[in-house]
């Protein structure tokens, strides 16, 4: 399902980049935006096998809470790790 979504979401981006670029309404660059990796068959295949897998799972939360303490967690830290060698001014802090 990991894989998946990615596939589902490239021809997503790409539809709408096909879409942007149209000059007008319909135009046969649409022809393109047409599934072929079969991301629509699991987008209806998928979602049952997601909430039976959901509905049995266990969650170790103090794992869990444990891991998210640990560096780099966010983005916004990773984003900060990077810039703060380079001396780039970032958005101040509010």
């Amino acid at each position: 399902m990991r894989a998946k979504s990615g596939s589902v979401f490239g021809a997503f981006s790409g539809a709408l980049v096909t879409v942007k670029g149209l000059p007008m309404s319909y135009n046969r660059d649409l022809q393109e935006t047409h599934p072929t990796s079969g991301a629509d068959a699991g987008c209806k295949r998928e979602p049952p096998l997601l909430i039976d897998m959901l509905s049995s799972a266990t969650f170790d939360t103090g794992r869990m809470k444990e891991e998210a303490g640990k560096g780099f967690s966010t983005a916004t830290e990773l984003a900060d790790t990077l810039v703060r060698p380079t001396g780039f001014p970032s958005a101040p802090h509010t």
